[in-house]
């Protein structure tokens, strides 16, 4: 027999393994238990990723930034904010719920500010404040662990 089918053989189960070993991580991704509550809340907030080990997608914000961290890239490590993002000319809040609830946010415009970039007054925020996509467990799980901070 000729080498080319071989090689032709050895490409195709090499692919086989390949495919088969994706389906495989995302299997196990897919079937991990979800812990909810502030564990997942912090998560999310100290890597950007939820107890599952997914990635929250997001748009804009610092680029290349938040590939590698969630909320506390920016806020700090206990919400206080006080950062200058890189490539942001504006100093990042805190967002410890205390701090959140006196400047007149609550729970929906939390949520509104996290996944849209809208203050509690309606107004845009920043360009640098990423507008997060999470599930709606996500979000309560994030706020839970934001009144956890403050």
């Amino acid at each position: 027999m000729p080498k080319i089918p071989y090689i032709a053989l050895a490409v195709i189960i090499v692919g086989l393994v390949v495919v088969v070993s994706i389906l495989y991580i995302g299997f196990l991704r897919g079937t991990s238990t979800h812990v909810e509550g502030a564990s997942n809340g912090k998560l999310i907030y100290t890597k950007g990723i939820d107890s599952a080990g997914v990635r929250i997608s997001y748009t804009g914000g610092p680029v290349g930034m938040m590939r590698y961290t969630g909320c506390i890239g920016c806020h700090g490590a206990t919400g206080e904010g006080g950062i200058y993002p890189m490539m942001c000319n504006v100093k990042t809040p805190d967002i410890r719920y205390t701090s959140l609830v006196a400047s007149g946010y609550n729970d929906t415009t939390i949520t509104r500010a996290i996944t849209l970039g809208i203050d509690e007054s309606g107004e845009q925020l920043d360009p640098c404040m990423p507008r997060w996509q999470m599930s709606l467990m996500d979000l309560k799980d994030l706020i839970s662990y934001l009144k956890e901070l403050g």
